[in-house]
């Protein structure tokens, strides 16, 4: 048995590389010395409590917590774990549980047993037991061994999925989903405050995750038609004060006479079109990225983070002023996977 193993993420199992290089970015983003001491599956043990607001910023996350306990994954030594730290609560308040099993056990353990055995327990030494809205959430987590500790902090993906295309003002069928663009931003590891430029600005999917995670945006959208929906995106979540969205050509964005007041960028993070139902008009989407990057290299601070996706892991391999840091993908359906790239300017 191992006492105060400090902090707990779990992730939600969605291509695990990428989640956890999400997790390091976000811990880079909030500056903090907090550092992944071993991650199993979808367990992520860090060498300190996770600081506040962690999970809320992941996108491919549960929880985060802090670890009182971790011990053999059976049934009984778990039961005696969760009864050791309740009993180290305060005695009027009231407990409720998360319990997964993700892994490992003994085979045959059951979320469902372990939830009744404890509740029954807690009824047992007199603890009130409430689900919804208790005092102290713990969580009983079960892979190759058993996690005991306490929730601190859920995601947001209830806030989420309220920002899903379906659910603005403006949709289309190319928009990113609300989880994955905040992927892409903890990705950056920027702290907030930082600017960035999003050359591929679209319906203002990925825009409105980095502006809500605190970094402001100037986006730029070449069609007229899809710049107003963006607008009217941006305004539907009460993010103008933190995004500047342009209709321009990203490919001659220094030839208008506003560039001038543009700043220098803190780094770029962009979802390029491509697929069927995006505007490339006609052209290759790995020379169209090209093509921008290029144009845009001299509003960029040296050093700074690029994070892109691309149907082509070529598209992200051979990045014209920029050394590629990471490669990672997520399988969207059995016919498309993004391939997507960390990079750094030169």
């Amino acid at each position: 048995m191992v006492r105060n193993v400090n902090g707990l993420v779990l992730l939600t199992g969605e291509a695990p590389e990428l989640a956890l290089a999400e997790l390091e970015g976000a811990l880079d983003s909030m500056g903090q010395p907090v550092r992944v001491s071993y991650c199993r599956g979808q367990v992520v043990i860090l060498d300190a409590p996770p600081p506040p607001g962690l999970a809320p910023r992941l996108g491919f996350s549960h929880f985060s917590g802090t670890v009182y306990e971790m011990t053999g994954a059976s049934l009984d030594k778990i039961a005696s774990g969760a009864r050791s730290y309740m009993e180290r609560t305060a005695p009027l308040s009231s407990l409720s549980w998360i319990v997964k099993v993700v892994g490992g056990g003994d085979g045959v353990l059951k979320p469902s047993d372990i939830f009744n055995t404890v509740e029954q327990q807690a009824r047992d030494m007199g603890r009130m037991v409430r689900h919804r809205d208790p005092d102290i959430t713990l969580f009983i987590i079960v892979h190759e061994e058993a996690f005991i500790g306490r929730v601190l902090e859920t995601s947001s993906r209830t806030s989420a999925m309220s920002r899903r295309g379906s659910r603005m003002p403006f949709n289309r069928p190319v928009i990113m989903d609300p989880r994955l663009a905040r992927v892409m931003v903890n990705l950056a590891g920027l702290p907030p405050g930082s600017t960035i430029l999003d050359p591929f600005l679209g319906p203002a999917g990925l825009a409105i995750e980095a502006a809500d995670l605190g970094l402001k945006v100037v986006g730029i959208e070449k069609d007229p038609r899809i710049h107003r929906g963006a607008l009217s995106n941006i305004e539907h979540v009460g993010l103008s004060d933190m995004i500047i969205a342009r209709n321009a050509d990203s490919k001659m964005l220094r030839s208008y006479p506003w560039t001038g007041e543009l700043p220098v960028f803190d780094g770029i993070i962009t979802d390029p079109p491509f697929g069927r139902s995006a505007a490339t008009h006609g052209q290759d989407t790995g020379a169209l990225l090209s093509d921008v990057l290029v144009e845009t290299a001299e509003l960029v601070k040296e050093g700074a983070p690029l994070v892109i996706d691309a149907p082509d892991p070529e598209h992200i391999r051979k990045v014209p002023g920029y050394i590629l840091k990471k490669e990672l993908s997520l399988r969207i359906h059995k016919s498309m996977t993004r391939y997507i790239g960390v990079l750094e300017r030169r």
